[in-house]
């Protein structure tokens, strides 16, 4: 057996080596998991092909947040527009609760002023009803004693 390749083509030329030499060489780590190992390239190259898309999925996710954020933005302007709604319609409607308490208040001195009225005109009725009963006794009285 030959103890020397012939020749390898490299970038400098044409390079005889020893078989020895060659079988002598460090192997490459394909796993990329021996510490101080030197990596194999191809593996290496899928992996930074893998992270080149790993990145670019990454700068995708980073585009939709960035979209997320903006429509988050624009909802948030779109609620403050509505909460100043909500609150205009909230001081309305305190104002009108404030003018129904009002009206109530003035029911209720009304009421008192007509139930006033009305035990004033019960007890008006309430005496004349008795002067009514007195003067039919009177007249009672005063035909008994014409008919004597």
């Amino acid at each position: 057996m030959a103890t020397y390749i012939q020749g390898i083509q490299t970038s400098v030329g044409v390079v005889k080596y020893d078989y020895n030499y060659l079988a002598n060489l460090p192997e490459s780590d394909m796993t990329l998991s021996k510490q101080g190992a030197f990596a194999d390239a191809l593996v290496v190259g899928r992996k930074l092909t893998q992270l080149g898309a790993d990145v670019d999925k990454l700068k995708e996710s980073m585009t939709a947040v960035q979209k997320s954020i903006s429509d988050l933005q624009s909802a948030d302007s779109s609620s403050n527009t509505s909460i100043e709604q909500i609150n205009t319609s909230l001081l309305s409607m305190t104002n009108n609760i404030e003018t129904i308490q009002n009206n109530i208040t003035t029911l209720t001195q009304n009421t008192a002023e007509i139930k006033k009225s009305a035990d004033n005109a019960n007890s008006s009725v309430t005496t004349l009803q008795e002067t009514i009963k007195s003067l039919q006794t009177r007249i009672e009285a005063l035909e008994k004693t014409q008919t004597k």
